[in-house]
């Protein structure tokens, strides 16, 4: 049996005791995980029977996590974009954080990213998915962006089809606004778009109509939400 490290005793023994005690390494804030292990998937696929790369870096690349208990950590970091899962290395050794509610934010490189609550394209009873996403305006309304990554299925040949390798296919990012505090909505068209400023929906699509802006270009979003944040 696998052994395993529960993240929520440690975060509440760190909790206890921060006010005493700095938090050294990265020990006490990660669970250990191997990513060469089997990782559920698309029929439980291993990861090292699937062509391509379900990362958001290529390798691994210097990064901090800052937690929400003021403690900071730095290494080597990756995010698994198909699995959800930020991973850190140590000692040749990959970890996975257990319980990223805890994280306030992460850096890697020039990104930044945040794990947030965000409302599901299909709700299922009008819950909340979380997930890792990409800040790409920070301000009191952000601009986030949500990597994609799924797995198409390899074809077996059939001396008339030729076999194709089961792999990773990295999609699109789709953007989300999150104001404040509540889950993130998705910018599905123009019109919820608009509706997600509620009080000020008026004003921005003045605004989108007059600069002639568009959801489906990012530089057009990055307008909409800085205009939004100096009203």
């Amino acid at each position: 049996m696998r052994n395993i490290l529960s993240l929520s005793v440690i975060c509440a023994f760190i909790n206890c005791t921060y006010a005493q005690y700095e938090v050294k390494g990265i020990d006490d804030v990660l669970l250990k995980i191997r990513i060469n292990n089997n990782i559920n998937g698309t029929k439980n696929e291993n990861y090292k029977k699937i062509e391509g790369n379900p990362y958001m870096f290529d390798n691994f690349q210097a990064g901090t996590v800052k937690l929400k208990n003021g403690n900071t950590f730095a290494g080597m970091l990756q995010y698994d974009i198909y699995a959800g899962t930020l991973y850190f290395k140590k000692n040749d050794t990959n970890y996975a954080i257990d319980l990223p509610n805890e994280i306030e934010y992460i850096t890697i490189n020039e990104s930044k990213l945040i794990y947030s609550n965000y409302i599901p394209a299909k709700p299922a009873k009008e819950t909340t998915a979380s997930t890792y996403f990409e800040i790409v305006i920070d301000a009191k309304c952000q601009l986030l962006a949500k990597k994609n990554v799924s797995i198409k299925e390899g074809v077996q040949g059939n001396g008339i089809v030729l076999s194709t390798p089961t792999r990773f296919n990295k999609k699109n990012d789709t953007y989300f606004i999150k104001i404040d505090n509540k889950p993130a909505i998705e910018i599905k068209n123009n019109q919820s778009l608009i509706s997600i400023f509620e009080k000020y929906s008026n004003t921005i699509e003045t605004f989108i109509d007059k600069e002639n802006l568009s959801y489906k270009r990012v530089e057009d979003l990055k307008k909409i939400v800085n205009y939004y944040n100096t009203l």
